[in-house]
């Protein structure tokens, strides 16, 4: 799983919007995570659509403001079967998510979209056409979780979890 001393990294308890990078390229991912804190956003870098998952699961109290995610990615699943798995998932299912991938002829571009991605951009790409569709995303999915910041932390008391953005109980974030 992702080291933890590498462009991406993050303290988990801090306010500010998290993006996470499912990307295998390390360069890109050093480029985006860089162009992103300049935009004082947290970025949390993964190659593998399995790492992801596995830390989105191992830290139920962290909410993503943003995916960006490619689709050809290392590892046995797809950005498109990510995007998938997210959507299916309550506490992911209206987070934004960015394809940012080589296939960008148009039969692409509209399988991401008919997948549940929200936006989709080719590579090569221009870095401020990028934070521009990222933020205009994680507007849209601000104003569909009612106008209230994806960045708000859930309330815990005794394995009851209660999700401000949703206005979802959980137990145990079941």
């Amino acid at each position: 799983f992702p080291s933890h001393d590498k462009p991406g990294d993050l303290e988990l308890n801090n306010d500010q919007g998290i993006i996470f990078i499912v990307e295998d390229d390390p360069d890109l991912q050093t480029i985006l995570t860089f162009n992103l804190q300049k935009q004082g956003f947290k970025a949390r870098c993964f190659a593998k659509a399995e790492e992801m998952l596995f830390f989105l699961e191992s830290s139920p109290k962290l909410e993503p403001q943003g995916f960006v995610v490619d689709i050809n990615l290392a590892g046995h699943m797809n950005g498109l079967e990510l995007v998938r798995q997210l959507r299916g998932q309550k506490r992911t299912s209206k987070t934004p998510v960015l394809m940012l991938t080589a296939k960008g002829e148009a039969p692409d571009i509209v399988r991401g979209l008919d997948e549940g991605a929200d936006d989709y951009l080719p590579k090569p790409f221009d870095m401020d056409v990028f934070l521009a569709r990222l933020k205009s995303c994680l507007r849209r999915g601000e104003r569909a979780t009612g106008g209230i910041s994806a960045s708000k932390k859930a309330i815990s008391l005794s394995g009851i979890d209660i999700d401000p953005v949703s206005h979802q109980v959980y137990r145990d974030w079941e």
